[in-house]
């Protein structure tokens, strides 16, 4: 692990230290891995081939059953379900987050063992640094009982020792070196028991077992990049020009918003479901004007991978044909990556946007939900009074599931967005930015005006 420098380090190196983690977290957002998928492996010890070396180990992972496709972190080795062998507890980084790999050996192949667990009395309790050694016919086996193990590994405190073959009727004796300079002998110890030893007093058997665990099944579901997602905590919104199908150069400005809350939605006419969910916005047009919502869905033909000259002709098409009772235009490059680099700097990831997709802001210009794919009227009617709704109610309504967020350990202030907008290169906006956060202007989120009066 590295530790911190015992040094006095120079601005240039601390500089450059700031820089590399720059650019790790870019290589992260831009989807690849901190750790390049690391599986879990077995090793088994094969021994000497020669008396001079000191043993060989071969790669049994995928004949011992650890071989899986899991982003692997930590291990913990206990006797879970009791029956004198080794299971083991994974942590991955992905999903599944956490594996139980019972050991099913057969009963000739785990023919003996031994468990000790220690209570400590003149030492520490857990009796963590404690030596065993335990010996039975002329075989003699070393344990150290330790906290913690590994990467964040904590194996059981219960120390195991297997046995392999032995006579029966065959007794061992186990010697333990308490931390301190205590040292206890106890004698005529039999294979096939679960002990608990207390310093200074004789072994007892320990009856203690771990609670049953249920397998379950979760259904795997299909792949998706459709998703609603409520912002616990509100980000500003660009300014994007654009143009109405008149010809005419529009802008929409988050700071003029006229007390009204927008939904931006970006389109395409060659999207089928971006196409339904433009007639579904035109039939329920009179329910979210009620709500006074402003619906701005801008196409996002104009733009061209290729360099190509892009065809507008089907999207006037329908625009003319369809007659849209709300604001329609057409974004060029620049409106679409500003709203590429806003979703970028959310999810921190950087991905091309789905279609379609809509910003749902709010009457003070602050992103509040966003709809990757297509929104249903019910879910867009109930999310316009999660607008100005208190914020236990909207962070209810961002989890599925009760639990706390830490948000106010990791606020996102002006100058987040200052850089974001700077490395996705739309220097107006990271200037704007820049001065909300050195004026410390009021953003009407309490959360971010405290992140930028700290910074």
């Amino acid at each position: 692990m590295a530790q911190s420098p015992l040094d006095a380090v120079s601005p240039s190196d601390i500089s450059g230290y700031l820089k590399n983690w720059d650019a790790l977290s870019a290589m992260i957002g831009r989807g690849r891995s901190f750790s390049g998928f690391e599986r879990h492996c077995c090793f088994l010890n094969t021994g000497p081939s020669s008396g001079n070396e000191l043993g060989r180990f071969a790669d049994i992972s995928a004949a011992s059953g650890f071989d899986l496709i899991d982003d692997g972190r930590a291990l913990a080795r206990v006797d879970w379900d009791r029956d004198g062998d080794l299971d083991f507890w994974l942590t991955n980084r992905g999903a599944p987050r956490l594996r139980l790999l019972k050991n099913n050996l057969t009963k000739s192949a785990n023919s003996s063992w031994l468990t000790i667990s220690l209570q400590g009395s003149t030492c520490n309790r857990d009796a963590i640094g404690a030596v065993l050694q335990f010996t039975i016919a002329d075989r003699k086996q070393t344990r150290v009982l330790r906290a913690g193990e590994g990467f964040q590994s904590q194996s059981s405190k219960r120390i195991h020792f297997g046995l392999g073959a032995l006579p029966r009727g065959e007794k061992g004796q186990l010697t333990v070196h308490w931390p301190g300079s205590a040292t206890e002998t106890i004698r005529d110890l039999i294979p096939g028991n679960h002990y608990h030893l207390k310093q200074g007093s004789p072994p007892r058997p320990d009856p203690s077992s771990p609670p049953d665990l249920v397998a379950g099944s979760f259904p795997a579901s299909a792949p998706t990049e459709q998703a609603r997602v409520v912002l616990t905590q509100r980000v500003p919104t660009p300014v994007l020009g654009y143009v109405d199908f008149s010809g005419a150069l529009q802008k929409y400005d988050p700071s003029d918003t006229g007390g009204s809350p927008t939904l931006i939605n970006l389109w395409a006419s060659w999207c089928t479901p971006c196409v339904a969910e433009l007639e579904d916005f035109s039939d329920h047009h009179a329910s979210l004007k009620a709500k006074n919502l402003r619906t701005l869905a801008l196409t996002i033909e104009a733009v061209s991978d290729d360099g190509s000259k892009p065809d507008l002709g089907d999207a006037k098409k329908l625009v003319k044909k369809s007659k849209f009772p709300f604001q329609v235009g057409v974004t060029d490059a620049n409106g679409l990556r500003l709203l590429t680099v806003l979703h970028s700097k959310i999810f921190s990831r950087e991905r091309p946007l789905p279609l379609p997709i809509s910003f749902l802001v709010d009457k003070h210009g602050q992103l509040a939900v966003i709809y990757r794919g297509p929104v249903k009227l019910e879910q867009l009617l109930s999310d316009l009074d999660l607008l100005e709704a208190a914020p236990v109610v909207v962070f209810k309504a961002a989890f599925p599931f009760p639990s706390r967020d830490g948000i106010d350990l990791f606020p996102l202030g002006e100058l987040d967005f200052a850089k974001a907008y700077q490395d996705g290169g739309y220097p107006e906006g990271a200037r704007r930015h820049a001065r909300r956060a050195i004026a410390a202007e009021s953003t009407n989120n309490p959360a971010l005006d405290a992140a930028n009066r700290a910074r």
